[in-house]
């Protein structure tokens, strides 16, 4: 297995295509909506099987609304304008679970932004993404809060900057 980390315009488009493609196995969004948001990224890493992309994880420039928000229902101690990234879709082929993959791929996005902020939603209900998130250091903030667009509990995480 292959993991690398790359700004999404050094992606090739294999490699963008095919994590658009997991995405959309996971997400109720388009096509279109994904690449945007993909291209608008600061990095994603990815792990690579037999030239197939079976796992991705994305440093995500949050939507000042949405980040806000979050941090705000969850009444955080922390302000979002902290908060430079967004981890977020990290996803992983189901055959493919259960390999430490999706642990490899956010350690090396942590890694090599080892000095920004970093903050995390995720369901209240995922527990192996808590999990992850706790093992590699970042801590939960604030409430559990409701989705906007779902009736999902929600959960903050955040990772500061190393010291």
């Amino acid at each position: 297995m292959q993991t690398i980390c790359k700004s999404p315009t050094d992606l090739t488009n294999e490699e963008l295509e095919g994590i658009i493609d997991l995405i959309m196995d996971y997400r109720p969004t388009t096509r279109i909506e994904i690449r945007e948001r993909l291209l608008n990224s600061r990095a994603i890493s990815i792990a690579i099987i037999d030239n197939k992309v079976v796992g991705t994880a994305t440093l995500k420039i949050p939507n000042d609304i949405y980040a806000d928000n979050a941090f705000l229902k969850a009444v955080s101690i922390y302000e979002y304008n902290d908060f430079p990234f967004e981890l977020g879709y990290m996803v992983v082929l189901p055959n493919y679970r259960n390999l430490r993959i999706a642990s490899q791929l956010v350690a090396l996005l942590c890694s090599t932004f080892e000095n920004e902020n970093i903050f995390a939603v995720t369901k209240a209900n995922n527990n192996s993404s808590i999990a992850l998130k706790l093992k590699l250091g970042f801590i939960e903030t604030g409430k559990e809060f409701k989705d906007r667009k779902t009736i999902d509990d929600l959960k903050l995480f955040i990772k500061l900057r190393k010291q």
